[in-house]
């Protein structure tokens, strides 16, 4: 979309060539492909050819178009749009002294629309012990309590498989939860009264 004011001056927002510019490049700077920035630019006969200084005009849609108004100061529409000020400083470089602008002027404000991809570590391969295997109940006298008996300690692995994880071989074995009342008929009047 071109806009322009009634002198004829074209108001698009534009990139400024620097050395070493390409229009691929300046393409890849804003988040759009090469042949938009092409088709935002039919004034350029050689894409492959860029001077220092010329003007590559970039589509209006990357940004809001923001007119000024009484009081306002790049300062504040930056404020506003809530856009880092020295970012939309650089993407105005119609301004010929950014601490002064005036009412009417166009002041183009950088969109955010970059999204962020999340990223995933991979997790080690971990060897986790079957939580019940090995456990027995023992039967007291009785025969109304049970203590549960853990299993072995496994031995510690003279060479472990992985390196960066030191304590493969020592599981770590959960505890059943004793019952609400452990205490029976035969328990001393301590241990009976300790649990009451």
């Amino acid at each position: 979309m071109k806009i322009t004011i009634p002198g004829g001056h074209d108001t698009r927002p534009y990139h400024v060539v620097k050395q070493g510019d390409t229009m691929w490049k300046i393409a890849r700077m804003h988040g759009i492909t090469l042949q938009q920035l092409i088709d935002e630019n039919p004034q350029i006969q050689d894409p492959n050819k860029l001077t220092v200084g010329m003007k590559v005009y970039l589509p209006t849609s990357l940004f809001h178009r923001h007119v000024v108004k009484a009081g306002e100061t790049l300062w504040t529409i930056a404020q506003k749009y809530h856009v880092d000020f020295q970012e939309l400083k650089a993407a105005n470089p119609q301004l010929t002294n950014p601490d002064v602008i005036s009412p009417g002027d166009i002041i183009w404000v950088p969109k955010h629309t970059v999204s962020v991809q999340p990223s995933y570590l991979p997790l080690p391969d971990l060897d986790i012990p079957d939580m019940n295997q090995g456990w027995q109940l023992e039967s007291n006298n009785s025969g109304s309590h049970h203590h549960p008996t853990p299993p072995a300690h496994p031995s510690h692995p003279s060479h472990p498989s992985h390196p960066h994880q030191p304590h493969q071989g020592y599981p770590i074995y959960l505890y059943p939860v004793w019952p609400a009342h452990p205490w029976h008929e035969g328990c001393c009047p301590y241990c009976r009264k300790s649990w009451i």
